[in-house]
């Protein structure tokens, strides 16, 4: 294995051998725009490398330390095994991927000249010995990487036109939600090193970077890149631990309070044996001073003002010990609360309420005013069975609140959902009501309450189609009405145009009604003369579309009416831009 180590780069940049001279110019312009590319310059002849070579681990460690992966689509590259186990290994460490199409004058031609090319690999061609990669099988894995770069927007370079603007497309692309990249990047990398260390606990996060790479994970699915199976397992085990040491804490807890509880009900005992000796004692000498003698008023009365003594003095250090439980009981707890304010402010929260009311001590108010000012504007937790969340959506009168989830799961090398949900909370008791069983394939991207609340919109895919092997595609974009009142769905779906591109999805993932409730607006994409955002408006009285889709703007983001009705906004993540549209 090599020793040189590899710094981290903003760009990998994986290639044919037949495009040199474009990826030469390309890292010359963008090393002239202040970003550090990283591409194999190398011209031993590849096929010629043993098995256990040091040249595939250096390929390797290039991907790992850059942030972007970009890919040159050429007929060539696109069945290239060496592009392709590099592609294979981006998407193990969950690298962002930028496809650029070079083509000459015709980019519906260069499309099919790719398709020609990899209907064109032998069914028994193989990977060469010299990569390390677990898919041996060379037609398998084009198939399923060219889903996977097809299914990003790629960037087209004219082979003679400028190449000002695209090259800008390219560090924009480069640029976007570069910290997000990067904080993945180096959870990869902690995970990577877990795995080598035999996923020793001593490698795992805690505390406060554990529920930074919890929202990290929660924030990256359903983007490029998404987390990886390794990133994803490494954080599950990092919680794991984290709530198997906070039992151990609380165990301990419990612990200490019952020597506490055992070593005063130990002193009460002793304690209360002693007033009943010394009792039992008095008794005796004044039955005896009794049978020796005849008793005066004056004698009597003092045995009895002993006995009465005796026991009220009993009966003090009784409550005497009983206080001092509950103090000691109630300190314990504040100090338990206040080890707990950094690592867990709920379990904070409970143990300086329970110390309250054990005993009002100035430790017990201390740790509840402490605890309550951490909580800021935190009103409670919603747990529900173990489901990501995709989307949500607040009820117009806020008693219920909808959250989008995957039911059903499965694994082909990576998980993907086959069943998507709904999830019904009352806000009111902070109870899981109801879960919609929608018709849906895949998770639920979108959801929208109608105005009056009466109706829920759930989008979503609602066909898909096999592109080869497990791998499938989204043909069919659909949108479920359900009526919350009753918890069925209202009517048949909404059907949108269907998209037999073997490039894109159509699934629905924006969804607004108009502030009437007339009108419903849902959005997808679909590959048609390029990449393009569509938006269709439904008729929520005939529940038919009024229009052909609507065709805004590039990589629509989000949409919405103002609350007249009679504009209609969209915003666009290519140029930062919101454009309103007159709506009648």
């Amino acid at each position: 294995m090599s020793n040189t180590e590899v710094t981290t780069t903003d760009a990998f940049i994986s290639y044919s051998r037949s495009n040199l001279d474009f990826v030469e110019q390309l890292a010359s312009e963008l090393a002239a725009s202040g970003k550090e590319p990283w591409f194999d310059k190398s011209d031993v002849p590849l096929r010629g490398i043993p098995a256990g070579s040091e040249w595939w681990h250096e390929i390797e460690q290039g991907i790992e330390a850059a942030d972007n992966f970009v890919f040159i689509i050429s007929p060539q590259s696109v069945v290239s095994p060496y592009c392709n186990a590099e592609i294979a290994h981006a998407v193990e460490h969950s690298k962002r991927k930028i496809p650029i199409m070079l083509y000459g004058e015709d980019e519906a031609s260069a499309l099919g000249e790719i398709t020609q090319a990899i209907n064109a690999i032998p069914d028994e061609e193989l990977i060469p010995e010299a990569i390390f990669v677990p898919e041996r099988d060379l037609k398998k894995l084009v198939h399923r990487n060219w889903q996977r770069i097809s299914a990003v927007q790629y960037i087209p370079f004219k082979s003679h036109d400028d190449w000002m603007k695209p090259t800008q497309e390219l560090i924009s692309a480069l640029e976007q939600d570069i910290e997000r990249v990067r904080a993945l990047n180096e959870l990869q990398r902690n995970a990577a090193t877990w795995e080598r260390q035999e996923r020793s606990s001593s490698f795992l996060l805690r505390g406060e970077a554990l529920r930074e790479a919890e929202a990290l994970i929660t924030e990256s699915v359903g983007q490029d890149p998404e987390p990886s199976p390794l990133q994803s397992e490494y954080v599950a085990a990092g919680r794991r631990d984290e709530n198997r040491r906070r039992r151990i804490t609380v165990g301990g807890v419990i612990a200490s309070i019952m020597l506490i509880v055992a070593a005063i009900v130990t002193a009460i005992i002793i304690q209360t044996n002693a007033v009943q000796e010394r009792s039992l004692m008095e008794r005796n000498a004044a039955e005896e001073r009794a049978n020796l003698q005849a008793t005066a008023v004056e004698d009597q009365a003092i045995i009895a003002s002993t006995a009465v003594a005796a026991e009220a003095e009993a009966q003090l250090r009784r409550q005497q010990a009983e206080e001092a439980l509950r103090v000691a009981l109630s300190r314990q707890l504040a100090a338990q609360s206040a080890i707990q304010l950094d690592r867990q402010l709920d379990l904070a929260l409970l143990l300086s309420v329970e110390a309250v009311r054990m005993d009002d001590t100035i430790e017990a108010r201390s740790s509840l005013l402490d605890a309550l000012s951490r909580s800021g504007a935190l009103d409670s937790f919603l747990y529900g069975p173990d489901n990501f969340i995709q989307s949500l959506a607040f009820s117009p009168d806020g008693d219920l609140v909808a959250s989008g989830v995957c039911l059903e799961e499965e694994y082909f090398g990576l998980t993907r959902c086959v069943k998507g949900g709904v999830f019904l909370w009352d806000i009111n008791t902070r109870q899981l009501v109801d879960i919609l069983e929608v018709g849906h394939v895949g998770n639920v991207p979108s959801l929208a309450f109608i105005p009056d609340g009466r109706l829920l919109a759930v989008g979503g895919c609602h066909e898909e189609g096999v592109m080869g092997g497990p791998v499938t595609k989204c043909v069919q974009g659909a949108v479920e009405l359900w009526d919350v009142t009753t918890m069925t769905m209202d009517g048949p779906p909404l059907i949108g145009h269907r998209n037999e591109s073997a490039y894109t999805a159509n699934l629905v993932d924006h969804l607004t009604f108009s502030p009437d409730g007339r009108w419903l607006a849902a959005s997808g994409t679909i590959f048609k003369d390029g990449w393009q955002d569509t938006i269709t408006f439904w008729d929520l009285e005939t529940r038919q579309p009024v229009s052909e889709p609507f065709i805004p703007s590039d990589f629509l983001s989000d949409l919405a009416f103002n609350p007249p009705g009679n504009l209609f906004a969209v915003s666009s993540s290519f140029d930062d831009a919101i454009t309103l549209w007159p709506f009648s």
